[in-house]
């Protein structure tokens, strides 16, 4: 059909418009593209959120390699995503306490069913998620700082103590005699000069207050009450000396 064209001036100038001389390169880009519209379109967080479990890289996984290529390191804010890419970024919140730490995506993890996300020892630690539990997650843009809350320290609420006033005297002389009674007990009693009276009391644990007031008592201490606030004024050594 087409013998001789060849030779034909207007063919060979069709030729060359759609088959330069590039014509390889061109079919490479050419597949290339369809290569690219035939493949699934990349898994994101809907509308760059999302609820569910996270679990915990265990500390045991220290130094295995993960999918970016680098090792697991549990002091990291770190974590796991089977769906997301690696090298994103994740504002995780944990909803039960409000805190909040970013992560980096650097590993595809396990894709247990409703885990959106495992996380490293140190993120589990700053979300106070220490065995995992429920997360919310937001994808963070290229250009937006990172979000974290300060780690919640745990302060032990001191105990709560009873004031026991042992005695009240107009000279310091009679207020260190009972002090110094007190302390060959086995007390650790106190004196303050508050006014122009002379206190000794014992500073004890309010869950201890009932126990002492009966040791007191079998020891033949009366006159003794308990105090609604320690007493104010001047601390006094229990001697002169």
């Amino acid at each position: 059909m087409f013998s001789g064209s060849e030779n034909c001036p207007v063919f060979r100038s069709l030729v060359e418009t759609f088959l330069p001389d590039d014509t390889e390169s061109m079919v490479l880009r050419f597949g290339l593209v369809l290569l690219v519209l035939a493949l699934p379109p990349p898994t994101f967080l809907h509308a760059q959120t999302a609820e569910g479990w996270a679990g915990v890289f265990p500390d045991t996984q220290g130094g295995r390699i993960t999918a970016s290529g680098e090792p697991y390191d549990p002091a990291a804010l770190t974590a796991g995503a089977p769906n997301l890419r690696l090298g994103m970024r994740l504002a995780v919140t944990n909803p039960a306490n409000g805190q909040v730490t970013t992560v980096r995506v650097n590993d595809g993890g396990p894709s247990a069913a409703g885990r959106v996300v495992t996380l490293s020892r140190a993120a589990a630690a700053a979300l106070d998620l220490p065995s995992g539990g429920p997360v919310q997650i937001r994808a963070l843009r290229v250009d937006e700082p990172e979000v974290s809350t300060p780690v919640r320290t745990f302060v032990p609420t001191p105990p709560a103590v009873s004031f026991l006033q042992m005695g009240a005297f107009r000279t310091p002389a009679n207020a260190r005699k009972l002090a110094q009674a007190l302390a060959g007990l086995g007390y650790q009693p106190r004196l303050r000069k508050e006014g122009w009276l002379f206190r000794v009391y014992l500073t004890v644990a309010e869950s201890d207050a009932s126990a002492l007031v009966d040791k007191l008592t079998a020891q033949g201490r009366r006159g003794f009450f308990q105090l609604s606030k320690e007493p104010g004024g001047a601390a006094l050594p229990l001697s002169t000396e």
